[in-house]
């Protein structure tokens, strides 16, 4: 996408869309954390709802205001909590390597 900035040229600028950003994010998410979830609800629906919050600015608060069929602040602050913050801090490397690693693998 190219647009023009004050007092100079057009520039090329690379622009994520909420999708790719979501998309990107999700799957690390999903294939490192497991989180223990009875019902219906899955762990990918558990982080889509909360990335789509933070694509979006949005906080837990104005969840229901915000989006339709996404889950509840209840379920969502319930479900977070069981989180070990150890354990993502272990982890961390690789959610934030896991998408470079495969890169590099195939080449």
């Amino acid at each position: 996408m190219s647009f023009q900035l004050p007092n100079s040229k057009n520039i090329s600028r690379v622009e994520l869309r909420s999708k790719e950003c979501i998309d990107t994010v999700l799957k690390p998410l999903t294939d490192n954390i497991k989180i223990k979830i009875n019902g219906s609800l899955t762990c990918k629906d558990l982080f889509h709802t909360a990335v789509c919050m933070a694509v979006d600015k949005g906080s837990v608060h104005s969840i229901s205001k915000n989006y339709q069929k996404v889950v509840c602040e209840t379920s969502i602050r319930h479900h977070f909590q069981k989180l070990d913050l150890d354990n993502l801090i272990r982890i961390n490397e690789k959610i934030l390597l896991q998408e470079a690693l495969k890169i590099l693998e195939k080449g």
